[in-house]
């Protein structure tokens, strides 16, 4: 492969990697909400924000 093109691989890779990160969470989220822990609770286990919990389950709900 050439450098260019190896570096198109990586990059496509690495992006790939960080949608399945953000999808696992994004599933964690849900389990957690589902099994009744508090928005705030899940915000402190999964490292990110009360309003992007609160925005990945609204966007669940509007899914089912």
């Amino acid at each position: 492969m050439t450098g260019l093109g190896e570096s198109v691989f990586r990059e496509g890779v690495e992006e790939g990697r960080e949608h399945g990160r953000e999808q696992e969470k994004k599933e964690l989220v849900m389990r957690m909400y589902q099994n009744g822990i508090p928005i705030k609770d899940i915000a402190k286990i999964a490292e990110i924000t009360a309003e992007k919990v609160e925005g990945i389950i609204s966007s669940q709900d509007v899914l089912t």
